[in-house]
């Protein structure tokens, strides 16, 4: 009976020490972007919020992102967590399903601050409409603390991008048609005084 007292002593103190914190966020910068089809590439940031502030703070974690891809296309994806960059993944881009896998940042000491940018991403836009852009953090996304050996499952806040019909706009036949007329009727008139 004593054994199984201090086995369960045990267990409440590790499950104290690595306690499951909710309040962290990760969502995009801008959430909610608007931009023109062939215009050149824009970016997107990932950012944390919430997380443990102080010393030690966030050492990282990971997640998956998605898009519409017959909207947008993703060129790159680069981690900027802030501290000493340990180690991490800039995931793997699959443009033709519109998922960027793998995505993970993770730092030896921990981030100072409880905000702090996780990664950027430069997009193409290829299309014209409204596409939705998801994070997703499974449980082998595990994000956590140097310190207290907290262990967080950040709330996931995907955003939206719009993109507008732009590039050339055409000149209507008759625009064109009246154009040339106007130049013929000039160069009758030059030929006729010279």
């Amino acid at each position: 009976m004593k054994k199984i007292l201090i086995l369960l002593c045990a267990m409440l103190l590790s499950m104290g020490a690595f306690g499951v914190a909710s309040a962290s966020v990760i969502t995009f910068n801008p959430l909610n972007d608007t931009q023109t089809s062939g215009s050149p590439p824009f970016s997107l940031t990932i950012v944390g919020s919430g997380f443990t502030e102080g010393a030690g703070g966030s050492i990282g974690g990971g997640m998956d992102v998605s898009w519409d891809p017959t909207i947008l296309s993703l060129n790159s994806a680069t981690g900027i967590f802030p501290g000493d960059m340990g180690f991490g993944s800039n995931g793997i881009i699959d443009n033709v399903a519109g998922t960027l896998t793998g995505l993970s940042v993770t730092s030896f000491f921990g981030t100072a601050s409880a905000a702090f940018n996780i990664a950027s991403l430069s997009f193409n836009a290829i299309g014209v409409g409204l596409t939705n852009t998801g994070i997703t953090i499974s449980l082998i996304d595990v994000w956590t603390d140097q310190l207290g050996g907290a262990i967080t499952q950040p709330n996931a806040i995907g955003g939206t991008v719009t993109v507008n019909g732009g590039g050339v706009i055409p000149i209507p036949g008759t625009a064109l048609l009246f154009g040339s007329g106007l130049l013929g009727i000039v160069a009758i008139g030059r030929k006729k005084r010279s």
